[in-house]
């Protein structure tokens, strides 16, 4: 379900209000929580199988850990209205940026990055040999806060922002064509490293059909003398 995250924290921007701080930051740290509670739930298993606790500890190590770890989520999603408020529609790119840096810089246990959810879509992540894992957690955060730009718009009884939907889209669309060449172009020079690979003798077909090299057989000198033999391994 890696493309859920594309959509995921959109409800959330929804549902926090201009005017509501504090109910902004318990939103953003009830989803903090739950989505740790989520992720992190084989911590719980791992507890049991390595330890003498009982589940019910175990489980609510978890939740201790959701609790505490979720304060970043807190602070990161609930600036919304505030950055909104006062720079317009470049939230969009700013909300982002801001939860990217507090998910890179605050010390975590477990580090987790809204981009590793990404780990199954291969072409998405490619991005990340250039910007790290944090650049596909601000373009899926940005992909979100365009759609929530939306949103805030038909409330607002604006029209609909096509220049951040546009741009979001384009980007999403660009990170994927980049990820596809990136991937045939590593698939084309490994062939070509495989092709032009000294093999050291003839290889010859296997059972499983894999090419195999012949096993190199060394012969000893007959003049070497035979090998030392402790008195008690000597046979009679």
């Amino acid at each position: 379900l890696w493309w859920v995250h594309w959509v995921l924290f959109v409800p959330l921007l929804w549902a926090m209000r201009k005017d509501d701080t504090t109910g902004n930051i318990f939103l953003a740290y009830l989803c903090g929580y739950a989505g740790l509670c989520t992720n992190f739930f084989w911590l719980a298993e791992t507890i049991v199988i390595y330890s003498n606790l009982p589940p019910v500890l175990c489980i609510l190590a978890v939740h201790l850990y959701a609790m505490v770890f979720a304060i970043p989520w807190a602070f990161g999603f609930s600036a919304a209205h505030a950055l909104r408020s006062r720079y317009g529609a470049w939230w969009i790119a700013l909300l982002p940026a801001w939860i990217v840096v507090l998910e890179f810089y605050v010390w975590t246990i477990f580090p987790w990055y809204h981009g590793s959810t990404q780990y199954r879509a291969l072409p998405i992540v490619q991005i990340s040999s250039v910007t790290g894992i944090v650049g596909v957690s601000w373009l899926v955060l940005f992909f979100n806060c365009a759609l929530a730009e939306w949103g805030f718009r038909r409330r607002e009884g604006r029209g609909v922002p096509k220049l951040p939907l546009a741009v979001a889209v384009g980007l999403a669309l660009a990170n994927a064509a980049f990820g596809f060449w990136r991937i045939q172009q590593v698939e084309k020079e490994t062939e070509l490293t495989d092709s032009t690979r000294p093999t050291g003798g003839a290889e010859l077909p296997s059972e499983a059909g894999f090419a195999t090299r012949p096993p190199i057989r060394h012969a000893l000198p007959a003049s070497l003398p035979p090998p030392v033999q402790r008195s008690g391994d000597a046979l009679p």
